[in-house]
């Protein structure tokens, strides 16, 4: 049996870069709740933050809280995508390393020849 039988995943398409971008589902209720993270590059922090969330809840539909849990996700579906725009996340945290030649060009011009972009809210195409 798995440890959290309340959650589900897939994935809802691929990054620029070939990223597989995946959505969580938790629960099974009619009312449908949708939560992003990192949609910009520099607030990756979200990612982590979500997944945190989803842990913590998902702990406390397997312990004491099960009944009070279970009967909210009977009510309403979590669709949680942790990281929206990997690509950009990689990029703000990594540099242009993760690019081919010719978007790394890019990229450098787009950021003022700047190798540093701990900044960069853009996905990797310069796009916000």
């Amino acid at each position: 049996m798995r440890k959290y039988p309340h959650l589900s995943c897939r994935s809802i398409g691929r990054s620029v870069l070939g990223r597989s971008i995946d959505c969580f589902m938790i629960g099974n209720g009619p009312e449908q709740l949708h939560m992003n993270g990192a949609v910009h590059a520099n607030e990756w922090i979200t990612a982590p933050l979500l997944l945190r969330f989803m842990e913590d809840l998902l702990e406390c539909s397997s312990s004491q809280r099960l009944e009070t849990i279970t009967h909210l996700l009977q009510q309403v579906t979590l669709w949680i995508v942790p990281m929206v725009n990997p690509d950009g996340v990689d990029l703000a945290q990594d540099g242009a390393v993760i690019a081919g030649d010719d978007l790394r060009s890019c990229l450098l011009e787009w950021n003022g020849g700047q190798d540093n972009f701990t900044t960069w809210k853009a996905n990797i195409r310069g796009l916000i």
